[in-house]
């Protein structure tokens, strides 16, 4: 909740900043590497105790959980709420770690929908605009869609609006959409959490006077997914 807490010479912090693509295909092998592994260990162990009458040695009396395929999950997750948002317009603003369960066939079960919202078909319409500027890096298209969506600061500045875009609605302090962004907005190259957020909301661009209430709910929505998807590797 404190920026000021995080440790940023962490290498672990520093690691999950700049974290690379995982894919459901290196998910799957590690998985089926995983399983040979534990069927090894099962013959390995039988062989010993039935046919040599020994110890099984200690690898082979431990079996190693399968781990999720994350990023099939996550790809999952983000389709149902899209489609909660852009076809429904009724869409869970809370879907956290703990309101999502993993079913015994395989399935997600998704609970506590207890902080929803409903939008309007403009605000669907402006929302998508939005998300496909920032995803085709149109940068001259971002500040326009974002105001369409009820976003205001006190001059306007489309240096606020592209990068506050970016931080809430794409990946977050992601090193390189921030890089990218920085000879445009005039902010430093690497900046630090701190750095950034003088120019998120320290006034440094400009100042946030209107983020609407659909935006907010939004951009929780997106930062959670997100956050769980990270936590899905």
């Amino acid at each position: 909740k404190d920026v000021t807490k995080v440790d940023l010479e962490n290498p672990a912090v520093r690691r999950v900043l700049r974290m690379g693509q995982v894919t459901e295909w290196q998910s799957r092998l590690l998985a089926l590497g995983i399983q040979a592994r534990n069927c090894a260990g099962r013959i390995v162990g039988g062989c010993a105790e039935g046919v040599c009458k020994v110890r099984p040695p200690s690898w082979a009396r431990r079996s190693i959980p399968v781990p999720l395929n994350g990023p099939r999950l996550a790809r999952l997750l983000y389709e149902v709420h899209g489609y909660e948002i852009f076809q429904l317009g009724l869409f869970n603003s809370d879907p956290h770690a703990g309101n999502v369960f993993m079913m015994p066939d395989g399935k997600l079960g998704l609970i506590d929908y207890g902080a929803c919202m409903r939008l309007t078909e403009e605000q669907r319409s402006n929302i998508a605009h939005l998300l496909i500027a920032i995803a085709d890096e149109d940068d001259e298209a971002v500040p326009p869609a974002f105001w369409a969506c009820g976003f205001r600061s006190k001059n306007q500045d489309p240096r606020l609006a592209l990068l506050l875009a970016h931080v809430f609605f794409n990946r977050g302090p992601y090193a390189y959409d921030m890089n990218r962004l920085a000879p445009k907005v005039g902010m430093p190259v690497d900046a630090d959490i701190m750095t950034l957020d003088s120019y998120l909301r320290g006034g440094e661009l400009d100042d946030i006077e209107e983020f609407p209430g659909h935006l907010v709910m939004l951009q929780r929505c997106a930062m959670v997914l997100s956050g769980l998807a990270l936590e899905l590797g």
